[in-house]
């Protein structure tokens, strides 16, 4: 089989597009890689234009827009979308964005032509010792992992900041939670809450620890996952680390630990 992908593109200080086309034959197989589908045509574009507002905190306005189609190898439409949107960039290294999804999407055989999803994203870097932002999506989704997929309604919020109460020191929490309802009276189809926790510290240029604590409510699993790094050069770095998985089952039982792994990686660079 074979694959190929061509692009046109043009950046400017107002008007901007992309144009990008996608195919791979049904035989295609990528050897090195990760792709996930074949025998596909698609076809996505994709065009905003800047305005530069005067004595204003906004620095940059850019509503745009994105349009998209895929079919298969035989021809049959598969996907259709639409994305209208706006990206506003504010003094302070804030930036903001809202976008409406709307789609008509083919899968198992079963055309869904309702999707319908609001997105917002809202980042601020004001701050030295700061940094927080979220993403939200509200609307219509495809439900794909039941057994007969429905058009459900969607929940999805990620918060995330990074926090540097000392030069060596970062500390990153990050909340992720996402809800799928039937579209009708029958209730929810999952609802899953993820916290994350990263601490990190710089003892030194060479070396550097690392810490990701995890918990999923849906399971009730927590991951701990320390890494220590001494760093040579940028491509000579030696790691130490393990991973932890715990699952919180019922009493008597409570927290317990299921898998539990070490390792070691060494790479070095020499110069030929």
């Amino acid at each position: 089989g074979m694959a190929a992908y061509v692009s046109l593109e043009r950046g400017a200080l107002n008007w901007s597009l992309d144009f990008d086309y996608n195919m791979s034959t049904p035989g295609f197989r990528a050897a090195d890689g990760f792709i996930f589908n074949n025998s596909r045509h698609e076809v996505n574009l994709w065009t905003g234009y800047s305005l530069y507002p005067q004595e204003s905190f906004i620095f940059r306005i850019q509503p745009d827009i994105m349009v998209g189609r895929i079919w298969n190898w035989e021809g049959i439409p598969k996907d259709f979308w639409l994305r209208p949107g706006v990206d506003i960039d504010m003094k302070g290294q804030t930036s903001f964005s809202v976008a409406y999804l709307i789609s008509d999407e083919r899968f198992r055989g079963v055309q869904f032509p309702g999707i319908r999803r609001l997105e917002i994203n809202l980042t601020t870097n004001a701050w030295k010792e700061i940094s927080v932002g979220t993403w939200m999506s509200f609307g219509r989704t495809i439900a794909r992992s039941i057994p007969t997929p429905v058009l459900g309604r969607n929940t999805d919020i990620n918060l995330w900041g990074t926090f540097k109460p000392l030069d060596r020191l970062t500390i990153a929490p990050e909340a992720i939670y996402s809800k799928l309802d039937y579209p009708d009276d029958r209730g929810n189809i999952f609802e899953a809450l993820i916290l994350r926790l990263s601490i990190g510290y710089q003892f030194s240029r060479e070396l550097s620890a690392r810490t990701i604590c995890e918990y999923i409510t849906e399971g009730k699993s927590l991951r701990l996952e320390p890494l220590l790094t001494y760093k040579l050069n940028s491509f000579s770095v030696i790691y130490l680390g393990s991973s932890h998985a715990m699952n919180d089952y019922p009493s008597p039982t409570g927290l317990t630990q299921t898998d539990r792994q070490f390792f070691l990686k060494f790479q070095y660079l020499w110069k030929v």
